[in-house]
């Protein structure tokens, strides 16, 4: 199985323990003895500890590596099992769902990342879709296996879970032989910060909160009442067939996502919230009918209608933001699911259960549904009109080819177009903080000659005798001041987006969050048949070893050659990488370039298009460049030194 096949199936392993606990939950009630109320905290108290383990632990994988997190998540599931094992009280119930929470939020956005790390290049958002959709499916086989056990085995409360340990235990060895992909560590420290850009806000809390919240909505009713639904009201004994309600719910979800790929945004949210509505009534439906199936086939219905919701707010989510505001939209909308679909309103459908009865309160949520379709799709998705994507914040005009009126220095200039931007972008060149020329993988010299595309084709003995020492010496490197600045500016706001020529990848060493990198790194080697890929280290031994000096992929049924991941001198460079680049340069309102040459494209190009928007460009370094003229603010002199100046003025630290 190659690399990307293990961490699918390390992904679907953990996924479905998650949700094992669903079609027990009839069978506890009836053990224990709680209301329909308690039944919707077994879902309240996962999210609970969800929520902030996904904010906080998902980004420790930056520290100490996506293998520890995983490990460490799948060790912490490890241990809910075991509790669940020993059949405790209530009490000892929630908690052990609260563990489970604490472990799910490290460990899925973690192995997503570990997923599309490994994918070869150009892939990664085929890596990313499977991901979504393993999540999906993995939970959904949880409640299908779990009920299965339940009705054909003689200790169903133990049987699942003591399964799930064997599942877990082959997940770690999968990790295990797995190779890390964080090669270098991040420093920025760990938030609980939760942000919606500006002009994203009106789509998010009138699309986005309250479509997020009514299918999560529809997805904790099938996962904690729907159980109960189906053994007291409906009288079904099999436990297999509450299962497949938990099973269906999420797992049709998967499918109306894989059927329905190109549906626009607002099409699947509308869409999806009035189907989700209509089929819940076929839920209630049922209960006079005393019809099973077609409970099931409501539940059906619901889950892939919901799935619709959650693929158009994923889906607006991108079209709508920026790159550089993605990621706090994506982040903000996943949280709004959770806790506004699991959380008070599950509660609320739990309380309405006990007082009027679990139908009638159905009823309810199918009355609420509707109610809350009708208001997104004619008040909502109005905040879409007019709306382009993506959204970018207005750039404020300048006549670029006019000097800015400077402050009295440098750094104070540099700090001014800082503090007047939104959206203010950094380019660095291949050695922040010196010439480019300092820089060992400057074009020209014997750089150009034997790391050189041509020579990986024809010499690679002494592509890699040449290759291989000069990677350890760049990956020797230390962030330097200016690394340190850009990362702190980032921090602060100052700096939305780092696109860089660099290959050091000190950048994110100093704190900084996914630059560009225009030239890809050469600190990690990747085989182009597989997708595997190498550390330094690791490569060094295959070099040790191999015969020819030629480091070779160790996957099974592979041996191909590796390669660097970076752009040898004379190939072409990351066609996703240069989109991104274009793409956020086009969104900028002030455009800084440090210590780059601007002499190789295309690169050399990036700053003609804010040029072309009447977009400030700032220049900061020793060598003389081609836009020298059209700079908004020339500084002549080490970008160390200004850029650290500029920093200290505006975001000390």
């Amino acid at each position: 199985m190659n690399r990307i096949g293990r961490t699918w199936a390390v992904l679907v392993l953990f996924a479905l323990g998650t949700s094992l606990i669903t079609p027990l939950i009839p069978l506890y009630q009836e053990e224990l003895g709680f209301s329909d109320t308690v039944v919707t905290l077994f879902l309240g108290c996962y999210v609970v500890a969800l929520v902030p383990s996904m904010l906080s632990l998902g980004q420790l994988s930056d520290r100490i590596g996506r293998k520890g997190v995983l490990l460490g998540a799948i060790a912490t599931l490890a241990v809910a099992q075991v509790i669940l094992i020993t059949e405790p009280a209530l009490p000892g119930l929630l908690v052990a769902r609260g563990i489970q929470g604490l472990a799910t939020g490290a460990f899925f956005g973690t192995c997503t990342a570990f997923l599309v790390d490994g994918a070869p290049p150009g892939r990664e958002g085929l890596a990313a879709a499977i991901a979504s959709v393993s999540v999906r499916l993995g939970l959904g086989l949880g409640p299908g296996i779990g009920g299965l056990i339940a009705q054909y085995s003689s200790d169903p409360l133990q049987l699942p879970f003591e399964l799930h340990l064997i599942a877990l235990a082959i997940a770690a060895a999968l990790v295990l032989t797995l190779p890390e992909t964080v090669t270098v560590r991040s420093r920025r420290p760990l938030t609980l910060r939760i942000e919606v850009p500006p002009a994203e806000r009106e789509v998010f809390w009138k699309v986005l909160v309250p479509s997020g919240m009514l299918f999560s909505l529809f997805d904790g009713v099938a996962l904690s009442l729907i159980p109960v639904f189906l053994v007291r009201t409906l009288g079904v004994d099999n436990y297999a067939v509450v299962g497949a309600a938990g099973f269906l719910v999420l797992v049709s979800g998967a499918v109306s996502q894989l059927l329905l790929p190109r549906i626009r945004p607002e099409r699947a949210i509308s869409r999806g919230l009035a189907a989700a509505a209509l089929a819940s009534l076929g839920v209630v439906a049922s209960a006079p009918l005393e019809s099973a199936p077609l409970a099931l086939v409501a539940v059906a219905g619901t889950g892939a209608a919901a799935g619709l919701v959650f693929k158009g707010g994923l889906d607006l989510c991108t079209r709508i933001a920026p790159v550089a505001d993605r990621g706090k939209l994506l982040s903000s909308y996943y949280v709004a699911c959770y806790l506004g679909g699991f959380s008070v309103p599950l509660l609320v459908v739990g309380v309405l259960s006990d007082l009027i009865g679990l139908t009638a309160a159905l009823a309810c949520l199918s009355a609420a549904a509707a109610a809350g379709a009708a208001w997104t799709s004619l008040v909502g998705l109005r905040a879409l009109d007019g709306l382009e994507a993506p959204v970018h914040r207005p750039p404020r005009r300048v006549d670029s080819a006019a000097p800015m009126a400077p402050p009295a220095s440098d750094p104070e200039a540099l700090a001014a177009v800082f503090l007047e931007a939104e959206r203010a972008v950094v380019l660095t060149g291949l050695r922040l903080g010196g010439p480019e020329s300092a820089d060992l993988t400057h074009a020209g010299g014997e750089w150009a000659e034997r790391a050189s595309l041509e020579a990986f084709l024809t010499e690679p003995a002494r592509f890699w005798e040449y290759f291989h020492p000069t990677a350890l010496r760049i990956a020797a490197r230390t962030p330097g001041p200016a690394h340190d600045a850009l990362a702190r500016l980032e921090r602060a706001g100052f700096v939305s987006a780092l696109v860089t020529q660099a290959v050091d990848r000190l950048h994110q060493r100093a704190g900084s969050v996914d630059p560009v990198e225009v030239y890809g790194t050469v600190l990690v080697m990747r085989c182009e048949r597989c997708g595997e890929r190498y550390g330094l280290p690791e490569v060094e031994g295959l070099i040790a070893a191999a015969p020819d000096g030629v480091p070779r992929c160790t996957t099974e049924g592979c041996g191909y050659p590796l390669r660097p991941e970076g752009t040898l001198w004379g190939e072409a460079l990351p066609r996703r990488a240069v989109e991104r680049a274009w793409e956020i340069a086009a969104s900028a309102d002030a455009f800084i370039v440090l210590d780059s040459d601007l002499r190789t494209a295309p690169i050399s190009l990036l700053p003609s298009v804010p040029l072309t928007r009447g977009v400030p460009v700032v220049i900061v370094g020793e060598v003389p460049t081609q836009y020298d003229r059209y700079a908004g603010l020339l500084v002549r002199a080490p970008s160390t030194d200004v850029l650290v100046a500029a920093a200290d003025l505006i975001a000390p630290g």
